[in-house]
């Protein structure tokens, strides 16, 4: 893997790729594809897509945010927000 490139994924690549939506895509050639390009990034507005997404569905965020942790998936800031909502938020979700 090259690890000075960035690889910034789709929201619903993502989503396929952590399998909490199913899909007819080939998830192993998906994984291969990003990691043979670099290392991959989400945007904060992914995060929020799918806290809006999966409001009322906890299972699938916590999965996410499992997936995320052990694919050592980055976060790339989209905005300086006035609280840290990635972080006291995410708590109280999960």
């Amino acid at each position: 893997m090259n690890m000075s490139n960035k690889v910034m994924l789709d929201t619903n690549i993502l989503y396929y790729w952590s399998e909490i939506t199913s899909s007819n895509y080939n998830v192993k050639r998906i994984e291969e594809s990003i990691l043979k390009l670099g290392n991959p990034v989400i945007s904060e507005l992914t995060i929020l897509e799918a806290f809006v997404n999966f409001r009322n569905n906890k299972s699938s965020l916590r999965k996410l945010y499992g997936f995320l942790v052990s694919k050592n998936i980055g976060i790339i800031p989209y905005a300086n927000f006035e609280y840290p909502f990635l972080t006291k938020d995410l708590e109280n979700i999960l």
